[in-house]
C-alpha cells in the first residue's frame, strides 16, 4: 500500500510541540494553585476553557490567514483537572481533555467550490509527578487520542496544503513515558488511516517503538503535559526567563525549551482583561469574580530560540484569588491558518 504524506492531527500539531516535570534547581516559587503555596494540599481544581480559532493574538495586530485553507470550530473545550493526593509520597495528578468539533474547508471562502471535511477530535493527557521543595519530580506521562463518547481509540483529522491542493490526514496517537531516576522509557504507537494512491482503498499503517533515555535531565526538565501548569509555580515578572530541557518522543531526542515573559524589549508584558469574567465555584458554592484583573504574557518556545511562532500564555498576576491561573493562550495552526485561542470559562475547587 502506498501511503499519503501525513502530519499530526490538528491539536497534535499545535499542542505536541514539547514532550517530556522539573527535577533540578530552578526559580521555583511555590504551588500557587494551593491557598498556601508553600504547603502541599489535597486539592482538586478543574478549569474549563473555550477553544476557538482566530487570525490575531492579543499581542499583535498582524493577521494570519490562509486564503484557501481554514478550520471552523463549532464546539471546542479544554478541561484541566489537577488533583493533589496524599500517599507514601506527596504527588499530583494532572489530566487534560481537548475536544474539538467542526470542519476543515479548502477553497475560496464563501464559495460553492469548497471541499469540507468534518472534525471530531479528542485528546486526553495524564501526568503524575511528585511535589518537591525545588520543583516537580516526574513519575509518568501519557497522551492519547480517544473517541469522546466510548473512550476507545479514535482517529483525529487534519488537512494541510500539498502542492496545488490539500491532503487529508487521519491519525490515532498514543504514547507514554515512565521515569526512573535520571532515566526514562517512552512507548509510542501512531496509526495512520491512509488511502492507496491508485485504488483509493483505505487501510491502516502502524508505527510503534520503544526508546530509552539515559541521564535525560542534565538541567531543569519539564514534561509537555505540564507546560501550562508549571508557570503557576513561578513568581512572574517583567524580566522572567527560564530554560529547561524536554524529551521529544517522536524524534527520540532531548531538546532545549525556553520560557520568557518578554520576547523582546518592545513587547508589552502585562495585559488588562477588562471584560473577562468566569464562573467560579468552591465546593459547588458560586464565588464572585471581578473583571479587570491583569495578566502576564509568557512565551514558550523550543530549540533554544524564539524564531518562528512561540506559544503565547497569559497568567493572572493575582496569587490570592486567581492563583496565577492561565487566563488565555494561543497556539499557531499549520499552513498559516491562524491560531487556536483558549479562554478561561469556569473554575471549580474542592
Amino acid at each position: 500500500m502506498k501511503k499519503l504524506t501525513a502530519i499530526f492531527a490538528l491539536f497534535l500539531a499545535s499542542m505536541l510541540l514539547l514532550t517530556g516535570c522539573v527535577s533540578t534547581t530552578i526559580l521555583y516559587d511555590g504551588e500557587y494553585w494551593n491557598s498556601t503555596p508553600a504547603t502541599f494540599q489535597s486539592i482538586e481544581e478543574t478549569i474549563v476553557y473555550d477553544v476557538t480559532t482566530t487570525t490575531k493574538t492579543l499581542s499583535s495586530d498582524t493577521e494570519v490567514k490562509n486564503q484557501y485553507l481554514r478550520l471552523i470550530i463549532d464546539e471546542g473545550t479544554y478541561t484541566v483537572t489537577l488533583k493533589g493526593v496524599l500517599a507514601k509520597v506527596n504527588y499530583y495528578e494532572l489530566t487534560t481533555e481537548l475536544k474539538i468539533k467542526g470542519k476543515y474547508e479548502y477553497g475560496p471562502e464563501n464559495s460553492d467550490n469548497t471541499v469540507s471535511i468534518p472534525v471530531d477530535d479528542y485528546l486526553k493527557t495524564y501526568t503524575k509527578f511528585e511535589s518537591l521543595a525545588n520543583g516537580f519530580k516526574p513519575i509518568y506521562s501519557s497522551r492519547t487520542t480517544y473517541n469522546d463518547e466510548t473512550q476507545t481509540k479514535h482517529y483525529n483529522t487534519s488537512m494541510y496544503s500539498y502542492m496545488s491542493g490539500f491532503v487529508e490526514s487521519h491519525l490515532s496517537y498514543d504514547y507514554s513515558i515512565e521515569y526512573d531516576g535520571k532515566n526514562a522509557t517512552s512507548n509510542i504507537l501512531k496509526t495512520y488511516l491512509t488511502a492507496d494512491e491508485e485504488t483509493g482503498e483505505m487501510g491502516e499503517e502502524k508505527i510503534e517503538d520503544t526508546f530509552n533515555y539515559n541521564n535525560y535531565d542534565g538541567g531543569a526538565y519539564i514534561d509537555n503535559n505540564l507546560i501550562t501548569l508549571l508557570p503557576r509555580a513561578f513568581n512572574l515578572e517583567d524580566s522572567f526567563y527560564q530554560e529547561f530541557t524536554t524529551i521529544d518522543v517522536p524524534t527520540h531526542s532531548v531538546k532545549k525549551m525556553l520560557y520568557s515573559v518578554s520576547e523582546n524589549s518592545s513587547t508589552v508584558s502585562q495585559f488588562t482583561f477588562d471584560n473577562l469574567t468566569y464562573d467560579y465555584k468552591i465546593n459547588d458554592t458560586p464565588q464572585v469574580v471581578e473583571s479587570g484583573f491583569t495578566g502576564y504574557l509568557l512565551y514558550a518556545a523550543i530549540d533554544d530560540t524564539f524564531s518562528g511562532t512561540p506559544i503565547e500564555l497569559y497568567y493572572a498576576t493575582d496569587a490570592s484569588f486567581h492563583r496565577h491561573r492561565l487566563i488565555k493562550s494561543y497556539t499557531a495552526l499549520n499552513d498559516s491558518m491562524g491560531y487556536l485561542e483558549y479562554t478561561i470559562k469556569s473554575v471549580s475547587l474542592k
